[in-house]
């Protein structure tokens, strides 16, 4: 006994075996509980020989169920052993032909091609049925894919001005996600003035020179105004000098804090003395150019984003085919390792032009990747759907078997039996597909463990049955 909703055999309740004989008593046969998981053993005794209807009722926590099985008959027990085994030198007695060594497989599969799979192999895997059900879906044609950055996805973020990496902000590592907005370098910039510190003392120090000649000057030149020696005009220059001075050595003086600064540990970097460089916008960090300590130039790359929350599929259709997907109806994304399709977001563009190279037109879907599942670059699969549709029968992708390079299902025919059926497949849509020819409605298809039994089918010997039927 199997429970249809899990696959799983029976493991407790009551089954009653019924027989109901025409215009008699009803005669039942229970057996609480089985003797081992799925297999409950009835001793069924009838009391009186005759024509009856059989049936099999199962109660138990997991499933209640009960089976019409028909009209038997019950004959006396030396009437059955008469009916079934006539003595072979009685008149009209038949002999049974037994087969040769090595003849009893090809006899047992012949008819029907019948495929042995016992209940307790079914039971010990991954294994189900159901039973086949017609459907419309779309026409389908599916095609190469790749992930790739939405417009504007991907940035590189440059240096704003040249000078040498701090430390003190440690660039980011490939991989990694920052955010619009992040700190992610910072850039200590170089002095103007020489580089070396005599220069710059020596520059420091002309300036001072300068400004004591100009204090000197003024005070002289206001001495020969008050005395109407010389203009007020001449003062004003003279002030002007002063000034200048004053701020060349301010410059100067700046210059050598500045040159002090660079010269230090960078976790003593002063962040006045930094320019931060932000990250334009969230994403993953792709590519780093440079290396913490670094000198970069202006303009010069350092890190490269790529944004990661919304992304591209870029599908290559054939060029043969393009005509038919100008207008596709919709679209889904088969990724390796996921078990469910994506469905991607707008349609972006069908391009109206081939690739010379590849001989294909380019289809854009967009795609929401919130939870990281896609990479960019990643190969994929992508599965358009056309305008047209057809109805027939439909089954699960897991139904569908790869044997030696031909579609195949497998049909259940009984309950350890199976059949090999090849398919004709046609299009597909959210992990059905439709089979345009070799299965009919209302039968029953292996949907899990499909290889399984196709294993079971190239076996050299037939297994033995774990229990009587």
């Amino acid at each position: 006994m199997t429970d249809l909703d899990d696959f799983r055999p029976l493991t407790e309740g009551r089954v009653v075996v019924e027989l109901a004989f025409s215009g008699g008593p009803t005669e039942t046969f229970p057996v609480s509980g089985p003797s081992r998981p799925g297999i409950f053993g009835v001793d069924v005794t009838p009391t009186r020989p005759g024509a009856a209807e059989m049936a099999i009722r199962v109660d138990s926590k997991a499933a209640t169920d009960e089976h019409r099985l028909g009209r038997v008959d019950v004959r006396a027990p030396h009437a059955a052993e008469d009916h079934e085994h006539p003595h072979p030198h009685e008149e009209g007695a038949e002999e049974t032909a037994h087969p040769r060594p090595g003849e009893e497989q090809a006899v047992r599969q012949s008819p029907a091609e019948e495929i042995s799979f016992l209940k307790e192999q079914q039971w010990t895997m991954d294994f189900a049925t159901q039973v086949i059900e017609t459907a419309r879906l779309p026409e389908s044609l599916t095609v190469p894919a790749k992930i790739q950055p939405r417009s504007g996805g991907r940035i590189a973020v440059t240096a704003p001005i040249g000078g040498r990496l701090s430390t003190g902000v440690r660039l980011p590592v490939i991989g990694t996600m920052v955010q619009s907005g992040q700190v992610i370098a910072a850039i200590v910039p170089p002095t103007s003035a020489p580089s070396d510190l005599a220069s710059l003392e020596l520059a420091a120090e002309e300036a001072r020179v300068k400004l004591d000649f100009a204090r000197q000057e003024l005070a002289r030149v206001e001495r020969l105004l008050e005395a109407g020696a010389i203009p007020a005009k001449r003062v004003q220059e003279t002030k002007s000098q002063e000034a200048l001075a004053l701020a060349q050595l301010k410059a100067a003086k700046a210059r050598i804090e500045q040159y002090e600064q660079t010269r230090q540990a960078d976790h003593r970097d002063d962040a006045r003395t930094t320019f931060q460089v932000r990250s334009p916008l969230s994403g993953v960090v792709a590519d780093v150019a440079v290396t913490d300590g670094a000198h970069v130039e202006n303009g010069e790359r350092i890190i490269e984003v790529v944004a990661v929350d919304l992304v591209y599929v870029v599908g290559e259709v054939p060029e043969v085919e393009a005509p038919s997907m100008r207008r596709p109806a919709g679209a889904e994304v088969i990724v390796p390792g996921l078990h469910d399709p994506m469905r991607p977001g707008r349609l972006i563009s069908v391009a109206n032009f081939v690739d010379p190279e590849t001989r294909t037109v380019k289809v854009i879907y967009e795609l929401a990747n919130e939870r990281r599942r896609l990479a960019v670059g990643q190969a994929v699969t992508l599965r358009l759907l056309e305008q047209s549709t057809q109805e027939g029968p439909t089954v699960p992708e897991s139904a569908i078997v790869d044997d030696g390079g031909r579609p195949v299902v497998y049909l259940q025919t009984g309950g350890e039996s199976f059949e090999r059926r090849p398919v004709t497949l046609g299009g597909r849509e959210a992990e059905r597909v439709l089979v345009t020819s070799g299965l009919a409605k209302g039968e029953r298809v292996v949907t899990e463990g499909a290889y399984l039994v196709r294993l079971a089918s190239m076996s050299s010997q037939a297994p033995a049955h774990g229990h009587v039927h």
